[in-house]
């Protein structure tokens, strides 16, 4: 090997190790990030608001306790829910709070029928509710359907759109109900954060490569020495 390929192949190999290394501490980074996340996402559900008011600008994972009443002319079917294998739909009713807000709740999820042109036979609730559960943003916009016939099921989140259609006012947030609530269905929404766990995998298998590849060039290196000799 000439020298000039030494010089190339040894600051190859550096900077490769500099990249798994990097890439493992910033899984490490990431890992602490999450335990942090985890840590403030256990405050949130253990904080209970009574009045959506109340609520500071970002929401997300706070508990609620609301009364009020659920207008049942208006229920919303979130379409292409899974569960155990099947197709169903989460079910969704606006709730208008004692203090006069509008929140859309998420009763959970029931079965679609075979026939795709039918809807599910809706549970009996009661209009006039107690309702607790935690709070989460709509991951994608709620659109209802175009056609007449399809009018409550609905395929994304889109507040605006429901606002227009209903002619109402939303808070932009979903209360995901509690599975212990009487009128739960069944509730498949779970908060979605990576533990930190698998970021401390990921780092491990990074610094495990960089290990793996000081140990491959080290052999190298002492063989050719070997054979010099």
């Amino acid at each position: 090997m000439t020298p000039m390929r030494k010089v190339g192949f040894v600051l190859f190999t550096v900077g490769v190790l500099l990249l798994l290394v990097k890439l493992g501490l910033w899984q490490l980074s990431r890992a602490e990030e999450k335990t942090v996340l985890l840590a403030d996402l256990t405050a949130r559900q253990n904080t209970i608001f009574t009045a959506l008011t109340a609520l500071p600008d970002d929401a997300r994972f706070y508990r609620v306790e609301l009364r009020g009443t659920l207008d049942l002319n208006a229920p919303l079917l979130l379409d292409n829910q899974l569960y155990q294998g099947r197709v169903g739909y989460q079910l969704h009713y606006p709730l208008t709070t004692e203090q006069g807000e509008i929140i859309l709740v998420n009763f959970g999820w029931l079965a679609a029928p075979l026939a795709r042109a039918q809807l599910p036979t809706l549970p009996l609730i009661s209009a006039q509710q107690t309702i607790d559960g935690l709070l989460s943003q709509p991951s994608a916009n709620l659109v209802l359907a175009d056609t007449p016939n399809e009018f409550h099921r609905i395929q994304r989140i889109d507040i605006e759109k429901i606002n227009q259609q209903l002619g109402i006012t939303l808070v932009p947030y979903v209360v995901q109900l509690s599975a212990s609530h009487p009128d739960a269905l069944r509730v498949i929404w779970q908060p979605s954060v990576m533990g930190p766990e698998k970021h401390i995998g990921y780092a491990v298998q990074w610094f495990a490569m960089a290990l793996a590849i000081c140990g491959i060039v080290l052999v190298a290196l002492w063989r050719r020495q070997w054979r010099n000799h």
